[in-house]
This record gives structure tokens, sequence and C-alpha cells, in this order.
């Protein structure tokens, strides 16, 4: 994920008033915490591109820290059955050189479609 492109994402937020006006603040910040952090984590530790994480915590901030760690949920089951899917196929390793499956659009699948397709009514997390 390009920087441009995150700092974009990160600058309109706050001009668009995305969320309640009194508690957007609250609820972005807590959010890009909650979802930028473990996956920080991740990316020193287990080799998640830094990409992802700045992609993931922008996402955080806008979805809140509920909907944002569903996403980031969903993202990453739908993410491993298509990189199972690419083993079983012999398409990719199942690690080392060559392996790695790019998460952003895993991501972006969770944040679109983690309410909806598990059946949470908007408004009930936060």
């Amino acid at each position: 994920m390009p920087n441009a492109v995150i700092g974009a994402l990160l600058a309109a937020g706050p001009l668009f008033g995305i969320g309640e006006p009194g508690e957007w603040w609250a609820r972005g910040l807590a959010g890009f915490t909650l979802v930028g952090v473990p996956l920080l984590a991740l990316a020193l530790t287990a080799g998640l591109g830094m990409g992802d994480v700045k992609f993931g915590a922008a996402m955080g901030l806008y979805l809140g820290p509920g909907r944002g760690l569903l996403a980031v949920a969903t993202g990453t089951v739908a993410g491993g059955l298509v990189h199972a899917l690419l083993v079983l196929l012999g398409r990719r390793p199942w690690a080392g050189r060559g392996s790695e499956v790019p998460f952003a659009p895993f991501l972006t699948l969770g944040a679109r479609f983690a309410a909806p397709v598990l059946g949470v009514v908007r408004g009930h997390i936060r």
C-alpha cells in the first residue's frame, strides 16, 4: 500500500466527519490503536507487510475498534482459505519464498463484508 493512499485515507476521515460527531475521535483512535498495534506486532515477528499494517490501522480509524477487529478477523479467515486453496492447487508452497499472499485485499473484503455476512446489525458492534 503506497503511503500516499494511506495518507489520503487518514486525512479524509476528519474532513468528511465520518461517524457520530461527538465520539468520532475517541472511536477512531481506539480503532486505529486496537487494529494497528496487533498488526504491527505481526509485521515485526511474522512477516506481515507494513503496507498491510498501515491500511489496517486506517481501516480501524474508520470502522472503530469492534468493527475493525471483526473486519481483520474476517479478512484473516478469507486470506487463510485462499492461501490453503493455492497450496492445494500447487500454485504456492505452504511456507518459504514464494508463499506470500497479499493481505490488503482480504482486509478490504473484511471491511466491506464482515457485518452483513456475519449478520451483525449496524450499531451493535462499535
